[in-house]
Protein backbone atom coordinates (compact mmCIF):
# COMPACT_ATOMS: atom_id res chain seq x y z
CA UNK A 1 0.00 0.00 0.00
CA UNK A 2 2.74 2.30 0.90
CA UNK A 3 4.36 1.44 -2.29
CA UNK A 4 1.43 2.43 -4.14
CA UNK A 5 1.49 6.14 -2.16
CA UNK A 6 5.46 6.45 -3.20
CA UNK A 7 4.50 6.01 -6.61
CA UNK A 8 1.53 8.09 -6.86
CA UNK A 9 3.98 10.67 -5.05
CA UNK A 10 5.81 10.19 -7.84
CA UNK A 11 3.77 10.56 -10.93
CA UNK A 12 2.31 14.00 -9.40
CA UNK A 13 6.12 15.70 -9.92
CA UNK A 14 6.11 18.48 -12.70
CA UNK A 15 9.07 16.73 -14.31
CA UNK A 16 7.94 13.51 -14.37
CA UNK A 17 4.90 14.75 -15.98
CA UNK A 18 6.59 16.84 -18.30
CA UNK A 19 9.10 13.81 -19.02
CA UNK A 20 5.96 11.41 -19.65
CA UNK A 21 4.12 13.66 -21.99
CA UNK A 22 7.11 14.54 -24.25
CA UNK A 23 7.80 10.97 -24.47
CA UNK A 24 4.75 9.83 -25.27
CA UNK A 25 4.37 12.45 -28.11
CA UNK A 26 8.00 11.20 -29.10
CA UNK A 27 6.43 7.52 -29.24
CA UNK A 28 3.05 8.13 -30.41
CA UNK A 29 5.14 10.12 -33.46
CA UNK A 30 7.42 7.07 -33.72
CA UNK A 31 4.94 4.82 -34.05
CA UNK A 32 3.15 6.99 -36.83
CA UNK A 33 6.47 7.29 -38.61
CA UNK A 34 7.10 3.75 -38.30
CA UNK A 35 3.54 2.83 -39.29
CA UNK A 36 3.99 4.70 -42.31
CA UNK A 37 6.90 3.47 -43.33
CA UNK A 38 5.81 -0.38 -43.16
CA UNK A 39 3.23 0.95 -45.20
CA UNK A 40 4.97 2.28 -48.30
CA UNK A 41 7.19 -0.90 -48.52
CA UNK A 42 4.18 -2.54 -49.16
CA UNK A 43 1.62 -0.35 -51.19
CA UNK A 44 1.66 -2.17 -54.74
CA UNK A 45 3.12 0.15 -57.68
CA UNK A 46 4.29 2.91 -55.25
CA UNK A 47 5.93 0.80 -52.37
CA UNK A 48 9.47 0.51 -51.78
CA UNK A 49 9.68 -2.50 -53.32
CA UNK A 50 7.99 -1.96 -56.48
CA UNK A 51 10.22 1.10 -57.26
CA UNK A 52 13.10 -1.65 -56.33
CA UNK A 53 12.04 -3.92 -59.12
CA UNK A 54 11.11 -1.12 -61.47
CA UNK A 55 14.07 0.44 -61.25
CA UNK A 56 16.64 -2.38 -61.56
CA UNK A 57 14.26 -3.30 -64.82
CA UNK A 58 15.21 0.31 -66.04
CA UNK A 59 18.79 0.16 -65.15
CA UNK A 60 19.32 -3.77 -67.05
CA UNK A 61 17.49 -2.35 -69.96
CA UNK A 62 19.98 0.71 -70.08
CA UNK A 63 23.12 -1.31 -69.69
CA UNK A 64 22.19 -3.54 -72.48
CA UNK A 65 23.86 -2.48 -76.09
CA UNK A 66 22.40 -1.88 -78.66
CA UNK A 67 23.62 -4.80 -81.02
CA UNK A 68 22.72 -8.19 -80.70
CA UNK A 69 24.66 -11.31 -81.95
CA UNK A 70 22.89 -12.87 -84.97
CA UNK A 71 21.84 -15.83 -82.69
CA UNK A 72 20.13 -13.59 -80.30
CA UNK A 73 22.69 -13.30 -77.15
CA UNK A 74 23.93 -9.91 -76.43
CA UNK A 75 27.44 -9.59 -77.00
CA UNK A 76 28.53 -7.74 -74.35
CA UNK A 77 26.87 -10.24 -71.64
CA UNK A 78 28.07 -13.58 -70.98
CA UNK A 79 25.69 -16.40 -71.94
CA UNK A 80 22.76 -18.14 -69.73
CA UNK A 81 25.20 -20.91 -69.48
CA UNK A 82 27.98 -18.99 -67.39
CA UNK A 83 25.44 -18.92 -64.24
CA UNK A 84 26.83 -15.28 -63.73
CA UNK A 85 25.22 -13.37 -60.92
CA UNK A 86 24.76 -12.60 -57.16
CA UNK A 87 22.59 -15.65 -55.76
CA UNK A 88 22.07 -14.10 -52.30
CA UNK A 89 20.55 -11.15 -54.48
CA UNK A 90 16.85 -10.81 -53.23
CA UNK A 91 15.70 -9.43 -56.37
CA UNK A 92 15.84 -11.82 -59.61
CA UNK A 93 15.77 -10.97 -63.39
CA UNK A 94 15.32 -12.68 -66.97
CA UNK A 95 16.15 -11.17 -69.86
CA UNK A 96 13.88 -11.71 -72.97
CA UNK A 97 14.63 -11.34 -76.94
CA UNK A 98 11.01 -10.76 -77.71
CA UNK A 99 11.43 -12.06 -81.94
CA UNK A 100 12.73 -15.00 -80.87
CA UNK A 101 11.42 -15.79 -77.71
CA UNK A 102 14.71 -16.84 -76.32
CA UNK A 103 15.84 -16.24 -72.74
CA UNK A 104 19.24 -14.73 -73.39
CA UNK A 105 20.37 -13.53 -69.81
CA UNK A 106 18.77 -14.39 -65.95
CA UNK A 107 20.46 -14.50 -62.42
CA UNK A 108 21.38 -17.68 -61.28
CA UNK A 109 18.51 -18.43 -59.32
CA UNK A 110 15.79 -17.53 -61.83
CA UNK A 111 13.84 -20.02 -63.45
CA UNK A 112 14.28 -20.44 -67.20
CA UNK A 113 10.73 -20.30 -67.67
CA UNK A 114 9.47 -16.48 -67.95
CA UNK A 115 7.95 -14.70 -64.98
CA UNK A 116 5.14 -13.34 -66.91
CA UNK A 117 4.59 -15.90 -69.70
CA UNK A 118 1.98 -13.56 -71.12
CA UNK A 119 4.93 -10.83 -71.49
CA UNK A 120 2.72 -8.18 -70.91
CA UNK A 121 4.59 -5.10 -69.09
CA UNK A 122 3.96 -3.63 -65.73
CA UNK A 123 3.24 -5.74 -62.31
CA UNK A 124 2.04 -9.05 -61.37
CA UNK A 125 1.70 -12.37 -59.14
CA UNK A 126 2.93 -15.12 -59.79
CA UNK A 127 3.51 -18.79 -57.65
CA UNK A 128 6.72 -20.46 -58.27
CA UNK A 129 7.92 -23.52 -56.28
CA UNK A 130 5.16 -23.14 -54.05
CA UNK A 131 6.37 -18.96 -53.29
CA UNK A 132 4.63 -16.01 -54.29
CA UNK A 133 6.66 -13.81 -55.98
CA UNK A 134 6.34 -10.12 -56.88
CA UNK A 135 6.79 -9.42 -60.77
CA UNK A 136 7.67 -6.40 -62.79
CA UNK A 137 8.57 -6.22 -66.88
CA UNK A 138 9.61 -3.76 -69.01
CA UNK A 139 10.53 -3.53 -72.63
CA UNK A 140 12.87 -1.55 -74.57
CA UNK A 141 11.68 1.18 -76.55
CA UNK A 142 11.81 -1.15 -79.82
CA UNK A 143 10.27 -4.00 -78.26
CA UNK A 144 13.45 -5.82 -78.88
CA UNK A 145 14.02 -6.77 -75.26
CA UNK A 146 12.06 -7.08 -72.15
CA UNK A 147 13.47 -7.26 -68.55
CA UNK A 148 11.76 -9.44 -65.68
CA UNK A 149 12.02 -8.57 -62.70
CA UNK A 150 10.63 -10.65 -59.19
CA UNK A 151 11.53 -10.62 -55.58
CA UNK A 152 9.72 -13.30 -53.50
CA UNK A 153 7.66 -13.36 -50.32
CA UNK A 154 10.44 -14.62 -48.60
CA UNK A 155 12.40 -11.90 -48.89
CA UNK A 156 10.38 -9.16 -48.99
CA UNK A 157 9.43 -10.16 -44.87
CA UNK A 158 13.14 -10.35 -44.71
CA UNK A 159 13.69 -7.08 -45.79
CA UNK A 160 10.97 -6.12 -43.72
CA UNK A 161 12.10 -7.93 -40.77
CA UNK A 162 15.48 -6.31 -41.08
CA UNK A 163 14.04 -2.80 -41.37
CA UNK A 164 11.97 -3.33 -38.23
CA UNK A 165 15.26 -4.38 -36.20
CA UNK A 166 17.44 -1.44 -37.38
CA UNK A 167 14.84 1.00 -37.03
CA UNK A 168 13.80 -0.17 -33.50
CA UNK A 169 17.20 -0.50 -32.17
CA UNK A 170 17.48 3.18 -34.04
CA UNK A 171 14.28 4.14 -32.39
CA UNK A 172 15.39 3.35 -28.79
CA UNK A 173 18.52 5.13 -29.31
CA UNK A 174 17.29 8.36 -29.87
CA UNK A 175 14.26 7.74 -27.66
CA UNK A 176 17.04 7.31 -24.56
CA UNK A 177 19.20 9.96 -25.73
CA UNK A 178 15.73 12.47 -26.04
CA UNK A 179 14.86 11.26 -22.68
CA UNK A 180 18.22 12.38 -21.00
CA UNK A 181 18.24 15.65 -23.07
CA UNK A 182 14.64 16.21 -21.98
CA UNK A 183 14.84 15.55 -18.48
CA UNK A 184 18.38 17.75 -18.56
CA UNK A 185 16.32 20.57 -20.01
CA UNK A 186 13.17 19.96 -17.42
CA UNK A 187 15.55 20.16 -14.58
CA UNK A 188 17.59 23.56 -15.92
CA UNK A 189 14.28 25.25 -16.18
CA UNK A 190 12.53 24.27 -12.97
CA UNK A 191 15.96 25.11 -11.34
CA UNK A 192 14.93 29.00 -10.42
CA UNK A 193 11.53 27.35 -8.85
CA UNK A 194 13.96 24.92 -6.42
CA UNK A 195 16.22 27.89 -5.67
CA UNK A 196 12.87 29.58 -4.52
CA UNK A 197 11.63 27.03 -2.64
CA UNK A 198 15.42 26.78 -0.80
CA UNK A 199 15.39 30.49 0.04
CA UNK A 200 11.62 30.37 1.35
CA UNK A 201 12.17 27.62 3.21
CA UNK A 202 15.43 29.04 5.28
CA UNK A 203 13.04 32.10 5.86
CA UNK A 204 12.15 32.79 9.08
CA UNK A 205 8.51 32.34 10.33
CA UNK A 206 8.45 36.72 10.42
CA UNK A 207 9.56 37.26 7.45
CA UNK A 208 6.93 38.19 4.52
CA UNK A 209 8.70 39.77 1.61
CA UNK A 210 7.83 39.32 -1.46
CA UNK A 211 10.03 36.06 -3.37
CA UNK A 212 11.67 37.30 -6.73
CA UNK A 213 9.84 35.93 -9.17
CA UNK A 214 12.61 37.84 -11.97
CA UNK A 215 14.69 34.55 -12.59
CA UNK A 216 11.64 32.72 -12.69
CA UNK A 217 10.05 31.16 -15.93
CA UNK A 218 7.09 33.18 -17.26
CA UNK A 219 4.37 30.08 -16.64
CA UNK A 220 5.69 30.24 -13.38
CA UNK A 221 5.39 33.88 -12.47
CA UNK A 222 1.66 34.23 -11.54
CA UNK A 223 1.58 31.17 -9.36
CA UNK A 224 4.56 33.23 -7.37
CA UNK A 225 3.24 36.88 -7.52
CA UNK A 226 -0.40 35.63 -6.38
CA UNK A 227 2.23 33.85 -3.62
CA UNK A 228 3.90 37.23 -2.83
CA UNK A 229 0.36 39.04 -2.98
CA UNK A 230 -0.85 36.36 -0.04
CA UNK A 231 2.54 37.62 2.20
CA UNK A 232 1.37 40.96 1.63
CA UNK A 233 -1.73 40.62 3.35
CA UNK A 234 -0.20 37.98 5.29
CA UNK A 235 2.17 40.45 6.66
CA UNK A 236 -0.45 43.22 6.91
CA UNK A 237 -2.66 41.32 8.90
CA UNK A 238 0.33 40.10 11.42
CA UNK A 239 1.12 44.26 11.12
CA UNK A 240 -2.51 44.61 12.90
CA UNK A 241 -2.04 42.45 15.30
CA UNK A 242 0.59 43.55 16.60
CA UNK A 243 -0.56 47.02 16.85
CA UNK A 244 -3.71 45.79 17.95
CA UNK A 245 -1.73 43.99 20.48
CA UNK A 246 0.20 46.97 21.66
CA UNK A 247 -2.57 49.04 21.65
CA UNK A 248 -4.77 46.83 23.88
CA UNK A 249 -2.34 46.86 26.70
CA UNK A 250 -1.63 50.62 26.40
CA UNK A 251 -5.27 50.95 26.74
CA UNK A 252 -6.08 48.40 29.34
CA UNK A 253 -2.40 49.55 31.63
CA UNK A 254 -4.83 52.84 32.88
CA UNK A 255 -7.96 51.04 33.99
CA UNK A 256 -5.80 48.17 35.52
CA UNK A 257 -4.08 50.21 37.29
CA UNK A 258 -7.30 52.02 38.24
CA UNK A 259 -8.72 48.83 39.77
CA UNK A 260 -5.78 48.30 41.46
CA UNK A 261 -5.46 51.56 43.12
CA UNK A 262 -9.32 51.52 43.95
CA UNK A 263 -8.52 47.88 45.64
CA UNK A 264 -6.36 48.94 47.57
CA UNK A 265 -8.36 52.02 48.97
CA UNK A 266 -11.17 49.94 49.60
CA UNK A 267 -9.27 47.34 51.71
CA UNK A 268 -7.88 50.27 53.86
CA UNK A 269 -10.63 51.94 53.92
CA UNK A 270 -11.91 52.82 57.62
CA UNK A 271 -15.79 52.03 57.88
CA UNK A 272 -18.39 50.45 55.46
CA UNK A 273 -19.58 53.42 54.09
CA UNK A 274 -16.10 54.55 52.34
CA UNK A 275 -15.58 51.12 51.34
CA UNK A 276 -18.91 51.01 49.54
CA UNK A 277 -17.97 54.12 47.61
CA UNK A 278 -14.35 52.87 46.77
CA UNK A 279 -15.88 49.17 45.55
CA UNK A 280 -18.39 52.02 43.58
CA UNK A 281 -15.27 53.42 41.78
CA UNK A 282 -13.88 50.37 41.40
CA UNK A 283 -17.34 48.58 39.32
CA UNK A 284 -17.24 51.79 37.20
CA UNK A 285 -13.28 51.48 36.32
CA UNK A 286 -13.87 47.31 35.98
CA UNK A 287 -17.07 48.14 33.33
CA UNK A 288 -14.90 50.27 31.13
CA UNK A 289 -12.03 47.82 31.16
CA UNK A 290 -14.54 45.01 30.07
CA UNK A 291 -15.96 47.47 27.38
CA UNK A 292 -12.31 47.98 26.12
CA UNK A 293 -12.09 44.10 26.21
CA UNK A 294 -15.15 43.39 24.32
CA UNK A 295 -14.44 45.98 21.80
CA UNK A 296 -10.96 44.51 21.50
CA UNK A 297 -12.34 41.18 20.49
CA UNK A 298 -14.98 42.81 17.95
CA UNK A 299 -12.30 43.94 16.25
CA UNK A 300 -10.11 41.01 16.72
CA UNK A 301 -13.08 39.00 15.36
CA UNK A 302 -13.53 41.39 11.96
CA UNK A 303 -9.77 40.91 11.58
CA UNK A 304 -9.27 37.11 12.07
CA UNK A 305 -12.90 36.36 9.40
CA UNK A 306 -12.05 36.13 5.95
CA UNK A 307 -15.29 36.87 4.41
CA UNK A 308 -18.17 38.46 5.99
CA UNK A 309 -21.45 36.17 4.72
CA UNK A 310 -24.52 39.07 3.90
CA UNK A 311 -27.84 38.20 3.90
CA UNK A 312 -31.27 40.17 3.41
CA UNK A 313 -32.31 42.05 6.82
CA UNK A 314 -34.70 44.14 8.11
CA UNK A 315 -32.58 47.10 9.62
CA UNK A 316 -35.51 47.43 11.89
CA UNK A 317 -35.36 44.45 13.93
CA UNK A 318 -32.16 45.22 15.03
CA UNK A 319 -32.72 48.46 16.30
CA UNK A 320 -35.19 47.58 18.43
CA UNK A 321 -33.44 44.36 19.25
CA UNK A 322 -29.94 46.51 20.70
CA UNK A 323 -32.42 49.31 21.97
CA UNK A 324 -33.51 46.90 24.22
CA UNK A 325 -30.21 45.90 25.20
CA UNK A 326 -29.06 49.27 26.20
CA UNK A 327 -32.82 50.30 28.15
CA UNK A 328 -30.81 49.61 31.43
CA UNK A 329 -27.77 51.98 30.91
CA UNK A 330 -30.15 54.40 30.00
CA UNK A 331 -32.52 54.40 32.95
CA UNK A 332 -29.44 54.57 35.31
CA UNK A 333 -28.84 58.25 33.92
CA UNK A 334 -32.53 58.61 33.50
CA UNK A 335 -32.11 59.31 29.49
CA UNK A 336 -35.12 58.64 27.13
CA UNK A 337 -34.28 56.94 24.04
CA UNK A 338 -36.86 56.71 21.68
CA UNK A 339 -37.51 54.54 18.53
CA UNK A 340 -38.71 55.42 14.96
CA UNK A 341 -38.36 52.27 13.28
CA UNK A 342 -39.83 51.34 9.91
CA UNK A 343 -39.43 48.40 7.64
CA UNK A 344 -35.90 49.32 6.30
CA UNK A 345 -35.00 46.04 3.71
CA UNK A 346 -30.59 45.89 3.50
CA UNK A 347 -28.08 43.30 2.69
CA UNK A 348 -25.81 42.71 5.35
CA UNK A 349 -24.46 40.89 8.13
CA UNK A 350 -26.36 40.49 11.46
CA UNK A 351 -23.81 40.53 13.84
CA UNK A 352 -21.99 43.24 12.59
CA UNK A 353 -25.03 45.81 12.43
CA UNK A 354 -25.32 44.91 15.75
CA UNK A 355 -21.94 45.87 16.55
CA UNK A 356 -22.00 48.61 14.61
CA UNK A 357 -25.96 49.76 16.05
CA UNK A 358 -24.55 48.85 20.09
CA UNK A 359 -21.46 51.29 19.28
CA UNK A 360 -23.82 54.23 18.47
CA UNK A 361 -26.08 53.81 21.11
CA UNK A 362 -23.54 52.81 23.92
CA UNK A 363 -22.00 56.09 22.72
CA UNK A 364 -24.78 57.97 23.18
CA UNK A 365 -25.94 57.00 26.24
CA UNK A 366 -21.89 57.52 27.00
CA UNK A 367 -21.75 61.56 26.18
CA UNK A 368 -25.13 62.05 26.75
CA UNK A 369 -26.19 64.18 30.36
CA UNK A 370 -28.23 62.54 32.86
CA UNK A 371 -32.23 62.71 32.05
CA UNK A 372 -30.88 63.52 28.64
CA UNK A 373 -32.69 62.21 24.82
CA UNK A 374 -31.36 59.73 22.52
CA UNK A 375 -33.50 58.78 18.96
CA UNK A 376 -32.79 56.13 16.83
CA UNK A 377 -34.85 55.88 13.78
CA UNK A 378 -34.42 53.54 10.94
CA UNK A 379 -35.82 54.19 7.07
CA UNK A 380 -36.36 54.37 3.72
CA UNK A 381 -35.40 57.72 2.00
CA UNK A 382 -35.92 58.09 -1.44
CA UNK A 383 -35.17 54.03 -2.17
CA UNK A 384 -32.51 54.02 0.24
CA UNK A 385 -31.75 52.34 3.52
CA UNK A 386 -30.63 55.10 6.31
CA UNK A 387 -30.29 54.74 9.99
CA UNK A 388 -29.93 57.80 12.34
CA UNK A 389 -29.20 58.65 15.73
CA UNK A 390 -29.04 61.50 17.78
CA UNK A 391 -28.17 62.68 20.84
CA UNK A 392 -28.42 65.88 22.76
CA UNK A 393 -25.31 65.65 24.30
CA UNK A 394 -21.98 67.63 24.06
CA UNK A 395 -21.02 66.84 20.61
CA UNK A 396 -17.94 67.18 18.70
CA UNK A 397 -16.17 69.75 17.73
CA UNK A 398 -15.48 70.59 13.81
CA UNK A 399 -11.73 70.49 14.37
CA UNK A 400 -11.78 66.62 15.28
CA UNK A 401 -15.00 65.28 13.22
CA UNK A 402 -12.25 63.84 10.62
CA UNK A 403 -10.38 61.80 13.52
CA UNK A 404 -13.52 60.86 15.18
CA UNK A 405 -13.39 57.33 13.48
CA UNK A 406 -9.73 56.84 13.73
CA UNK A 407 -8.82 53.77 16.11
CA UNK A 408 -8.34 54.94 19.81
CA UNK A 409 -8.59 58.72 19.46
CA UNK A 410 -10.57 60.68 21.76
CA UNK A 411 -12.35 63.77 21.68
CA UNK A 412 -9.71 66.23 24.06
CA UNK A 413 -11.46 67.67 27.30
CA UNK A 414 -14.27 64.91 27.22
CA UNK A 415 -15.91 64.58 30.44
CA UNK A 416 -17.12 60.85 29.85
CA UNK A 417 -13.75 58.97 29.22
CA UNK A 418 -14.18 56.76 26.37
CA UNK A 419 -12.54 53.66 24.92
CA UNK A 420 -11.48 55.33 21.32
CA UNK A 421 -12.47 51.76 19.59
CA UNK A 422 -16.02 52.76 19.15
CA UNK A 423 -16.15 54.49 15.93
CA UNK A 424 -13.60 53.00 14.49
CA UNK A 425 -15.58 50.01 14.52
CA UNK A 426 -18.43 51.32 12.87
CA UNK A 427 -16.75 53.18 10.41
CA UNK A 428 -15.07 49.59 9.52
CA UNK A 429 -18.34 47.41 9.41
CA UNK A 430 -19.81 50.76 7.11
CA UNK A 431 -17.48 50.24 4.88
CA UNK A 432 -17.97 46.39 4.56
CA UNK A 433 -21.40 47.34 3.47
CA UNK A 434 -20.67 49.43 1.36
CA UNK A 435 -22.42 52.24 3.09
CA UNK A 436 -21.78 56.27 4.49
CA UNK A 437 -21.33 57.71 7.57
CA UNK A 438 -22.44 61.18 7.64
CA UNK A 439 -22.44 63.47 10.39
CA UNK A 440 -24.58 66.52 10.52
CA UNK A 441 -23.91 69.51 12.75
CA UNK A 442 -26.74 70.08 14.99
CA UNK A 443 -27.17 72.95 17.35
CA UNK A 444 -26.94 70.59 20.13
CA UNK A 445 -25.43 67.18 20.05
CA UNK A 446 -24.47 64.46 17.57
CA UNK A 447 -26.42 63.45 14.81
CA UNK A 448 -24.72 60.41 12.82
CA UNK A 449 -26.90 59.31 9.58
CA UNK A 450 -25.69 55.58 7.96
CA UNK A 451 -26.98 55.33 4.17
CA UNK A 452 -26.89 51.87 3.14
CA UNK A 453 -26.78 51.38 -0.73
CA UNK A 454 -30.04 50.98 -2.45
CA UNK A 455 -31.88 48.28 -3.71
CA UNK A 456 -30.91 48.58 -7.28
CA UNK A 457 -27.34 48.42 -6.00
CA UNK A 458 -24.97 45.18 -6.26
CA UNK A 459 -23.92 43.45 -2.54
CA UNK A 460 -22.06 40.47 -2.98
CA UNK A 461 -22.74 37.30 -0.88
CA UNK A 462 -19.95 37.74 1.22
CA UNK A 463 -17.44 40.37 1.48
CA UNK A 464 -14.06 40.18 2.31
CA UNK A 465 -12.74 41.67 5.45
CA UNK A 466 -9.83 44.08 5.18
CA UNK A 467 -8.78 46.51 8.11
CA UNK A 468 -7.16 50.16 6.41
Amino acid sequence: MRGWRDLAARCNSLRIRLLCAMLIGIVAFGGAWYALRAWELKIPETGRSDEKLRDIARLIIESIPRTLSPDGSVAAYRSVEDGSGDPTSDTIFQVWHMPSGKLILRAPIAPDTPFKPDFTPGYGNRIVAGEEWRVYAASDRTGTIQVQTAIGETALEKTYREWAREGTFAAIGIFLLLAIVMWAAIRLSLRPLDQARETISRRSPFDNSPVLERSLPREIRPFVLAINHLLQRQDAALARERQLIADAAHELRTPLAAIQAQAQRAIAAEDALAARAEAGKLQAVAARAARIVEQLLDQARLDADETLPMEPLDLADIVDLVVRDFEGNAARKSQKVSIAAQPCPVHGNIDALGILLGNLVDNAIRYTPDGGHIAVACGMEGGVPVLSISDDGPGIPAAYRDRIYDRFFRVPGANERGTGIGLSLVARIARLHGARLVDAPAARGFHLTVRFPGRDAAVPLTVRCRAS
